[in-house]
């Protein structure tokens, strides 16, 4: 499997999941455990979005994770 694969896996594995907790908590999961996609800018950045209340919606944790480019 490709990165840029395995990243549209771990985008597609988050959006079932049916909060933003949920959500965020699965990509970041997936994310960590790929070697070239774990140190990527999208986990760091998404965790403060999150923590610090930038996301209001789950649709606002949807946009984010459907934005996410490997760099491929």
């Amino acid at each position: 499997m490709t990165t840029k694969e395995y990243l549209q896996q771990a985008k597609d594995r988050a959006l079932r999941e049916t909060d933003m907790g949920g959500m965020w908590a699965s990509f970041h999961k997936d994310m960590n455990e790929h070697p070239e996609l774990k140190d990527h800018i999208s986990l760091p950045l998404g965790m403060s979005l999150m923590f610090h209340g930038h996301w209001k919606t789950d649709s606002d944790c949807i946009k984010f994770i459907l934005s996410i480019s490997n760099g491929l």
